[in-house]
């Protein structure tokens, strides 16, 4: 599926071009191992392919889902990982993050750069 912006709004087409999930959205982001950020009144939350919200919108940032995790922002300057259930598998202490590949991610901690393993590998 493909985002789409109709009327100002996002929502999500099929390969045939026909509307399955209504634009309701403020933004619609790829999938990515079967979740999408979406944004709605300025919070992030991941719907799945119906449309239904795995993760209700509360994050002000989010990436998408690489090795079964994301980066979010939650209300801070600080961002962790979550799994697709919406918990904590990395707290927010981190200013900024990259999507894990190959069992590595690379994070942002005291204005310096550096890689973290995935910690469910």
């Amino acid at each position: 599926m493909a985002a789409v912006k109709i009327g100002g709004k996002y929502g999500y087409i099929d390969k045939k071009g026909e509307v399955v999930i209504k634009p309701m959205f403020d933004y619609g982001g790829d999938f990515s191992e079967g979740l999408a950020d979406v944004e709605v009144d300025g919070k992030h939350g991941f719907i799945d392919k119906s449309g239904d919200f795995v993760i209700k919108p509360k994050y002000s940032m989010a990436y998408g889902f690489d090795e079964g995790l994301t980066f979010v922002v939650l209300n801070s300057d600080k961002g962790g990982f979550i799994d697709k259930t919406g918990n904590f598998v990395i707290e927010p202490i981190f200013e900024n993050a990259k999507s894990f590949k190959e069992g590595l991610g690379l994070v942002e901690f005291n204005r310096k750069y550096g890689y973290i393993k995935h910690p469910l590998k």
